[in-house]
């Protein structure tokens, strides 16, 4: 080991991962770093990875690329090999949104906190932060989901501000509490950050080998759920009811809802 760091370049305020990739036979790391274009998005916060074979001479760390391209300014990073397959990689980054006191803003839970909190860094009122999903078999290039996979939903507090959403670092495979169902993978996210009362961790859960089916995109994507056919653009998904649609709000969404 040594008493200087071994990698430099970055900021090193969040997920900063490193672990043994056992098929390429290397360490691997990722971090998270600012575009030289600094705060403005698309070139704001982005994740960076870099490789060692003795964790003490690390190469530069590069961007990691995404499929169909990033879609917000990603804070987090929470890659892991996936255990059951240890050649994929999963990923849970944070997506970060701010866009400033705008009428939307204003519309947010907990108008008059939001207010507070923004008088010593306007951020801490209008920026909400969500999970993303994401995944890669060479662990440089991402094949990201456009939408939320944690989302602050359609509660009233606990979700919609800066801090809530965040990942903890990992997966664990529990018992579920149906009985008679299969094991599940749980995983632990922050709420209430930063709240007046004790910020709390929820568990989450999801049938193992089951993270994303059908989600929609910000492009426009076609569902049938017959007899009707619906058309169902960010963060809306078709229920097993042959006549519900269940629209589901994340933190960068825009929901809008037709038949023909």
């Amino acid at each position: 080991m040594t008493e200087q760091p071994v990698i430099t370049k970055g900021w090193f305020d969040s997920h900063n991962l490193a672990f043994w990739d056992v098929l390429r036979g290397e360490y691997r790391e990722y971090h998270r770093e600012y575009h030289r274009q600094f705060r403005d998005y698309p070139n704001g916060r982005d994740i960076m990875t870099g490789t060692s074979k003795d964790f003490l001479n690390w190469t530069d760390p590069v961007w990691l690329g995404y499929s169909p391209g990033r879609t917000s300014e990603l804070y987090t990073n929470g890659v892991i090999p996936y255990y059951r397959s240890p050649h994929i990689f999963l990923g849970f980054p944070t997506r970060y949104e701010d866009r400033g006191w705008t009428s939307s803003a204003e519309e947010l839970p907990q108008l008059d906190y939001r207010r507070v909190r923004s008088s010593g860094s306007m951020r801490e009122g209008t920026a909400v932060t969500d999970g993303m999903f994401m995944s890669s078999r060479d662990a440089l290039n991402f094949d990201i989901w456009p939408e939320s996979f944690i989302r602050p939903g359609l509660r009233a507090r606990d979700g919609w501000f800066y801090g809530d959403n965040y990942q903890n670092w990992g997966i664990v495979e529990t018992e579920s509490a149906i009985q008679g169902a299969q094991r599940e993978l749980s995983f632990y996210v922050t709420e209430a950050a930063h709240q007046p009362d004790t910020p709390k961790r929820l568990r989450r859960h999801f049938r193992c080998a089951s993270t994303a089916s059908c989600p929609s995109t910000p492009s426009w994507w076609e569902e049938r759920c017959s007899p009707s056919r619906w058309y169902m653009p960010v963060a809306s998904l078709c229920s097993t009811s042959p006549h519900r649609l269940l629209a589901v709000s994340g933190s960068s969404c825009r929901t809008r809802v037709g038949s023909r």
